[in-house]
């Protein structure tokens, strides 16, 4: 049987994860120390994905492009047989849709969380 894990489930189990590391560093649960934790993680997420998402989007494919260009000429003397070329975008894929959901779950969660804590 498979597993799939979809992005409320992650989002959650994410949530109660930090809820016990909340109880575990600060003996209890309090708006303001949620906030700080899902912020911390939701950030991790978020900047995970939205690198993969530049990558994906191509922007540094012709970097890409050229660093392997000039790495097989100076491996070789002799440039008779070209090398594939596979560009960075391709390589990477569009898995970066996943976190990017997960961390702005978290983001959104964390700032509801610290509304509740100003105003409540």
């Amino acid at each position: 049987m498979k597993l799939k894990i979809s992005v409320l489930n992650l989002t959650s189990i994410i949530v109660i994860l930090c809820l016990i590391l909340e109880l575990i560093i600060y003996k209890k649960i309090s708006f303001f120390f949620t906030t700080n934790i899902l912020f911390a993680v939701a950030s991790f997420f978020l900047i995970i994905s939205l690198f993969w998402s530049v990558l994906y989007s191509g922007a540094f494919d012709f970097f890409h492009f050229s660093m392997k260009k000039v790495t097989t000429r100076m491996r070789r003397e002799d440039n008779s047989e070209e090398v594939e070329n596979i560009p960075l975008s391709k390589s990477v894929g569009h898995g970066y849709k996943m976190p990017l959901k997960v961390g702005l779950l978290l983001l959104i969660i964390s700032l509801v969380t610290l509304f509740f804590h100003y105003f409540f």
